[in-house]
């Protein structure tokens, strides 16, 4: 197997140069737009498709130096592309069951509704598909081209998501480094998460509160904003109950301000910033921070980046049972957030089904 894959690539006749001058390409175009904007999700785009490029350079110049070397090199890569569908294939399961469960979930079916009816429904295609092939079902030619959107838009989907991957350990990445460093800050946001029992603080928001305490401490004693509403099944605002850990816990209470009317993460820094703007004037001198759990950093560093607020995102820990649910709420919030992009696409990988399908129909 590895010998006839070595004699394609040499066959192809693509000079390993390419795809290794692609990879530096696309890594400097990943460091300029985050030089730009360092939260732009177009840094974990670029990031992707250096690493391909230069896995496609470590087959093409391995396939020349023999036999030996381009086995070694191709089982690494398989070890590693192994892994990556292992996930793949765990995070779409996971996405699918979620999605079902939420779909189920009147609280939140009207906000994840687009992200839930779209999993749900390029799943039950997969599913059909799937089904028909174990079964040796053949479609006509024309309507198996009309089928094939579905997984196309599956690895659309996939390579989204593995954007969404990159781009959140990035942002966790330069956060660890913003907080090791040193340097004064004026205000920084702790974001509400939802209460246990209407009153009771979760293990997520426990992380949240401990991290902000000890970076306000260690960056001049910043002012921190607790800011969440209170829900319809909450006694207190997720801001007063942020406030009484932070004042437990022996922060100043003259350090604390409360924002207690938002009811989403758009809404959390916008609020904010009209509370900040109270007591300064000229906003944006001020050194500002936010500090949410790692799995939230990529959409709330993307909320703040279109109200144009310069902000920077602190990571929380995320607790061990929450780290699969949380991170596939945020990609189907993401999904959400861009609907209309995944729209476009869906429907191109529609409209080019329908047109092959018809070509195969008429002729």
């Amino acid at each position: 197997m590895f010998k006839q894959l070595q004699t394609i690539l040499l066959s192809s006749g693509i000079n390993p140069v390419i795809p290794l001058g692609l990879a530096l390409i696309f890594l400097l175009l990943a460091v300029f737009v985050s030089h730009l904007n360092r939260y732009s999700l177009k840094c974990g785009w670029f990031l992707n498709l250096s690493l391909y490029s230069l896995l496609v350079f470590f087959l093409l110049a391995s396939a020349d130096r023999g036999l030996l070397a381009f086995t070694v090199v191709s089982i690494a890569i398989g070890i590693l592309a192994a892994a990556i569908i292992g996930l793949a294939l765990y995070s779409a399961l996971t996405l699918v069951a979620w999605s079902f469960r939420l779909s189920a979930n009147k609280k939140y079916r009207s906000r994840y509704h687009f992200a839930t009816d779209l999993v749900i429904f390029i799943f039950t295609v997969i599913c059909i598909l799937l089904i028909m092939d174990f079964f040796q079902i053949k479609l006509p030619a024309a309507w198996a081209a009309l089928l094939a959107f579905a997984p196309l838009f599956t690895i659309y989907l996939a390579f989204v998501f593995a954007n969404f991957l990159t781009q959140t350990f990035l942002i966790n990445w330069q956060g660890h480094r913003a907080a090791r460093q040193a340097g004064s800050y004026d205000y920084v946001i702790i974001l509400g998460a939802g209460l246990i029992n209407g009153k009771q603080i979760s293990a997520s928001l426990a992380q949240r509160i401990k991290t902000v305490i000890f970076f306000a401490q260690n960056h001049g004693q910043a002012i921190i904003i607790a800011s969440g509403g209170k829900g319809s099944d909450e006694k207190l605002s997720e801001a007063a109950a942020i406030g009484q850990e932070l004042l437990k816990a022996g922060y100043p209470e003259n350090k604390i301000r409360y924002e207690n009317s938002s009811t989403n993460t758009r809404e959390n820094f916008k609020n904010s910033l009209q509370l900040i703007s109270q007591e300064h004037h000229n906003s944006e001198s001020l050194q500002l921070a936010f500090v949410s759990n790692s799995y939230h950093l990529t959409r709330a560093a993307y909320l703040a980046k279109k109200q144009k607020i310069k902000i920077t995102a602190i990571p929380a820990k995320t607790p061990k049972n929450y780290i699969a649910s949380g991170w596939f709420r945020e990609f189907a919030a993401m999904l959400l957030i861009k609907k209309r992009q995944q729209m476009v696409v869906l429907l191109l990988f529609l409209f080019a089904s329908l047109f092959l399908a018809m070509l195969i129909w008429f002729f």
